[in-house]
């Protein structure tokens, strides 16, 4: 709606039937009342009308722990391998939920090397 105050309406007017019905209550301090076209952040994504992108600051996160492992002294070890196989496959699952297969494709080349793999659709990362 165009208008704040039928917002904050609606607004209170869930909040007391949560109350009333569930016997909960709406963080009073998460309210934000915002253009819909701003985007809602939400689980780590950013919805916007048409379209859901991925956080910035998760991708940043992937990136870090790629690093972090391109740092450590022995990153060819099976179980450093395994974790960071098992953490890539997490992110790229979030990525596969929005238009996301040219960071997708960034990531596992990144990471493919003699011992990781991904598929042919940079869905999925595995160890060989």
């Amino acid at each position: 709606h165009d208008d704040p105050g039928v917002l904050n309406d609606w607004y209170n007017r869930i909040d007391d039937f949560m109350q009333d019905r569930l016997a909960i209550r709406l963080h009073p301090g998460k309210k934000h009342l915002n253009r819909v076209d701003s985007g809602i952040d939400f689980t780590g994504f950013i919805i916007k009308p048409g379209r859901t992108y991925l956080r910035r600051s998760s991708l940043a996160r992937c990136k870090c722990k790629i690093a972090g492992w391109e740092r450590s002294d022995n990153p060819h070890d099976p179980e450093a391998l395994q974790r960071l196989s098992h953490s890539m496959n997490s992110y790229l699952g979030l990525l596969r939920q929005v238009d996301g297969f040219r960071a997708r494709k960034t990531l596992c080349q990144r990471v493919e090397s003699l011992f990781l793999r991904a598929d042919g659709d940079y869905t999925k990362i595995s160890t060989m």
